[in-house]
């Protein structure tokens, strides 16, 4: 299915983070979560929910005992797209109590942005100083690859991945 458009109304992404103990959604995602794979981070004690494709053009939010509603980022592929990629983005939502952990990416970057206090705290893959950035009245923050970050956040915050892949967060701490 290649998409036209997909509308996400704030209120319903607000409605979600009420409803749900999980404090970020990715709504344009790389792939569905597998069951297969969903049963093994739960068996980590991992916060998910199954997902399944949304059938609409405009995002509605599920209960807690619901899958998510979820977009797989092919659906908006052109054919110039480096083979490597899932699609041309992902797209998450994040509150102030999602849980944030130090990691980086290889091959993708982020943009994130907010109306709200958000900073991180960063290094390079292969460095050990430590820098933080904060940006009081929101803003936007592009994180490129190899980049390990913990990001603190205040409130809603959208996260945007070029491109969209799967399995490419890579734990590591950002103080060794």
């Amino acid at each position: 299915m290649r998409r036209k458009v997909l509308a996400i109304p704030r209120e319903e992404i607000e409605a979600h983070f009420a409803e749900n103990s999980r404090q970020d959604i990715k709504l344009v995602t790389a792939e569905i979560l597998s069951y297969d794979l969903f049963k093994v981070l739960k068996a980590k004690g991992k916060d998910l929910k199954m997902e399944e494709r949304l059938a609409g053009m405009v995002w509605k939010h599920s209960g807690p005992d619901l899958p998510n509603n979820v977009v797989p980022s092919g659906e908006f592929i052109e054919p110039d797209l480096p083979q490597y990629a899932h699609g041309p983005f992902a797209v998450s939502f994040a509150s102030s109590k999602s849980i944030q952990d130090d990691h980086y990416h290889k091959q993708h970057l982020e943009i994130l942005t907010s109306d709200h206090e958000m900073a991180i705290e960063f290094r390079l893959v292969d460095e050990t100083q430590c820098e933080k950035i904060t940006l009081p009245q929101g803003g936007m923050m592009v994180v490129l690859p190899n980049i390990v970050h913990h990001l603190h956040l205040s409130g809603l915050t959208v996260l945007i991945e070029l491109p969209s892949l799967a399995r490419d967060k890579y734990d590591a701490k950002l103080r060794e």
